[in-house]
């Protein structure tokens, strides 16, 4: 099942996700004007993994981003990797706008 948006978070949305399996889409997760907490998911199969788009803050630990086109998508947001994630096997693995070590 292939859908535009797996998950959509925008208008000034503070969420979270977490244990959950986000695969298919062409966006798997967007967040535009949000704050987004991403722990112990599998963004896996879409076009761009997770894009953080203007005004967006995202933060992402524990995740396994792997098989997408593009992983890490960041355009006018942050997009902040608590090091323990894997980024690997997509086409272009992206990037985060920051990493910090666990604490």
């Amino acid at each position: 099942n292939t859908n535009n948006l797996g998950l959509n978070f925008s208008n000034s949305t503070k969420g979270s996700i977490s244990n959950s399996l986000v695969n298919g889409n062409t966006t798997g997760i967007q967040a535009a004007s949000a704050s987004l907490a991403i722990r112990a998911s599998t963004i896996s199969n879409n076009t761009t993994g997770v894009f953080a788009s203007t005004g967006s803050n995202v933060r992402i630990m524990d995740s396994f981003v792997s098989n997408n086109g593009t992983g890490l998508s960041v355009s006018g947001g942050t997009l902040t990797s608590h090091i323990s994630n894997v980024f690997a096997g997509n086409t272009a693995n992206g990037a985060p706008s920051a990493s910090v070590v666990l604490q």
